[in-house]
């Protein structure tokens, strides 16, 4: 009996029109209609791998909540369709079209399914074998008719197997296609999936990941930085070569229709869409019989394992700029940093698309823990931990005096302070009243160091311990400010100032008391025979004398003047500063005529001067008048009109030497004794 193909084909062939009925529906399948094959691989990357006897697929990959294709597992989003058209003879323009496969949720809407090819009883048509091995992987054999129910037409036979071996991130799928009709048959192939990956719902595409004429849906744009991704490879085949796409998944969908369309090779890579991939093959098998009647097609399904993310930071100890880059790795795609900053709360900070996120802090010294977090939320186990400093060099580090000087006479107790400070110090020698050694007359180094992760700090403590003066013969002294210059006795010898040659020109007294002597800078401390001459004019001076037989001492501040430093033992340790004048009398406090020299009025123009600030016994000697003190502020100063004492501070006692009178006088008083 002629089948209502061959009888329509006769009808064309003649001109008569024969009242065939053709439907087009969208397939519904019956509850049960699709058995079910299930891999199941604990353990494994893919740990479930289902297919339907309807070429439906589904994936459940290790670590995932739900699906890797949309929808549940019976059926998801994914499986195997034919396209296919009929010869030229077909009855009605477009009637002759076909797709056939199964209804995946929300996918192919198409008129017919696959024919199970029912063997055994209970029928089925579907096999599970394999152990997962190598030599024995898991296989799932599927086989189907393209059955043409309308012109009860048996058009082509599919045979898929789907293999599987413990451990590996895919299943290979061999897809062989026979011809049973009497004729050329000419259509698309097509493997096609919603993807689902991890629980997200859309996603970037990539080409050629993972393989040349791969098409993968990507949770970073073109898989860059590479990232988690499932994908569809074709591989060695005896078929044609393939075609792919990804992008929207409704337009993939649409791509599988009647008109048998192939794939156009196009990726969305910068695009985040609910996205879907597919493979298509264009198939043209002679008539049965003809030896040429089949092809087979091989790819593999490609879900890449999930893991819990991972984060690292480049950020040394020292971060001058406060910027802590975090770079995260997650086969979900880098969704943040989560970090805690000096054990306070918890915060989050968005990654770009590379995976990076920066955290800024301020200067100082910080603990920083942190850790990943993918774009399913799941958190990195391991925390990181960084101790950073922020400052752009090493921490301050100060040594100075307790007694504030830097000369010191041999035995006399001296200590200083050091202080370090800045934040996170690796090496902190702050301490209070380090004593320093007296001990032995020189010039001697206190050396200290402080570390922090930017850099470490040297500072130097220099210092002078300089013989006990000796009473009567010698004295202590060193340039406080300003310039200092000393001209020793006649008996005294340039040695005792370390060879230091005199200052060529120095001008600086004009009172015959100095003529020829030779003036030297004092630039450090140095001990002096009694009889020196001190030149303060521009500076200070400090100097030390003994104060008795027994070695105490006494100090004090000179300066504005010229002075010869004098001591007598049997003075008991008085110590007596004799004004040199800068001027002549002669020039500044008269004039002089054509014959005969006239006195001019007297007055307060200044011959010399001294400033004192001192402790101990000390006597100020001018012209008129010898001011003597045990610690006070005071200045002596030598003028036309007399000598004149002022009182800053303390007491001074004030002896006249033309009244042949003394004079107390106390804090801001003064005293002119007259010529």
């Amino acid at each position: 009996m002629a089948s209502l193909r061959t009888l329509r084909l006769i009808a064309v062939r003649a001109g008569v029109a024969v009242p065939v009925a053709l439907a087009v529906l969208a397939w519904q399948p019956a509850v049960g209609a699709a058995s079910q094959k299930v891999i199941e691989s604990p353990g494994s990357p893919l740990g479930s791998i289902y297919v339907d006897s309807d070429l439906a697929c589904q994936v459940h990959a290790a670590g995932d909540a739900g699906l890797s294709f949309f929808g549940g597992a019976e059926p998801g989003a994914c499986g195997t369709f034919f396209a296919y058209k009929e010869s030229e003879f077909s009855l009605l323009e477009g009637e002759g079209s076909h797709v056939f496969g199964p209804s995946p949720a929300e996918g192919v809407v198409h008129e017919e399914t696959f024919e199970p090819i029912n063997s055994g009883r209970p029928p089925t048509n579907q096999t599970l074998t394999g152990s997962g091995t190598e030599a024995s992987p898991f296989v799932i054999t599927t086989r189907v008719r393209v059955h043409e129910i309308q012109d009860e037409v048996n058009v082509a036979e599919l045979t898929e197997t789907d293999s599987y071996v413990t451990g590996q991130d895919f299943y290979t799928t061999k897809i062989t296609i026979k011809n049973l009709l009497e004729e050329t048959l000419a259509g698309t192939l097509y493997h096609a999936g919603d993807c689902f990956l991890s629980g997200l719902n859309t996603g970037y595409g990539a080409a050629n990941a993972p393989s040349a004429g791969s098409v993968a849906c990507t949770i970073d744009p073109g898989n860059s930085p590479p990232a988690r991704f499932m994908a569809f490879s074709p591989t060695a085949t005896s078929g044609p070569a393939s075609r792919f796409y990804e992008g929207l998944s409704s337009k993939v969908w649409s791509n599988i229709n009647k008109e048998a369309t192939q794939f156009p090779n196009t990726v969305d890579a910068a695009t985040n869409e609910n996205n879907g991939i597919g493979l298509s093959w264009p198939i043209e098998l002679a008539e049965t019989g003809s030896g040429k009647e089949t092809a087979t097609l091989t790819f593999t399904t490609t879900v890449s394992p999930s893991s819990p993310p991972t984060s690292s930071s480049t950020a040394g100890a020292c971060v001058p700029s406060g910027q802590i880059p975090v770079t995260v790795s997650a086969a979900n795609g880098a969704k943040a940093v989560d970090y805690v900053l000096d054990h306070g709360p918890a915060q989050s900070i968005l990654t770009g698309l590379s995976g990076q996120a920066t955290i800024q802090l301020t200067p100082g010294q910080h603990t920083l823990e942190y850790w990943g977090e993918d774009q399913m939320g799941a958190q990195e186990a391991t925390h990181h931990v960084l101790s950073v400093t922020v400052a752009s060099s090493g921490p301050s580090l100060t040594i100075t005096s307790d007694q504030g000087d830097q000369t010191y006479e041999v035995g006399e107790a001296a200590s200083v302070s050091i202080v370090a400070s800045g934040p996170g110090l690796t090496s902190n020698p702050s301490a209070a009243h380090v004593p320093i050694a007296t001990t032995t007359p020189g010039t001697f180094s206190l050396s200290r160091s402080a570390a922090d992760a930017c850099g470490v700090t040297e500072a130097n403590f220099r210092y002078t311990v300089l013989p006990q003066p000796s009473l009567g013969k010698t004295v202590n002294a060193q340039p406080i400010s300003g310039k200092v210059y000393v001209a020793l006795p006649v008996s005294g010898h340039a040695s005792s100032l370390g060879g230091l040659e005199p200052v060529a020109g120095l001008q600086a007294a004009v009172d015959s008391v100095n003529k020829g002597l030779h003036f030297i800078p004092l630039t450090e401390p140095r001990q002096l025979p009694v009889g020196t001459i001190f030149d303060t004019l521009a500076g200070v001076a400090r100097v030390a004398t003994a104060a008795s037989p027994a070695g105490k001492l006494q100090a004090g501040d000179f300066g504005a003047g010229i002075f010869k430093l004098l001591q007598a033992r049997k003075q008991k340790g008085l110590a007596e500063l004799d004004i040199v004048d800068a001027h002549s009398a002669r020039r500044v406090c008269a004039s002089v005529g054509k014959k005969r020299a006239v006195v001019a009025k007297l007055s307060s123009k200044v011959l010399g001067r001294l400033n004192a600030n001192a402790h101990g016994k000390f006597t100020t000697k001018g012209q008129y008048s010898a001011a003597t003190v045990r610690g006070t502020v005071w200045s002596v100063t030598n003028q036309c009109d007399g000598t004149l004492t002022k009182v800053q501070r303390g007491v001074v006692s004030v002896r006249d030497f033309v009244r042949r009178k003394t004079i107390t006088l106390f804090t801001g008083q003064h005293y002119l004794a007259r010529p």
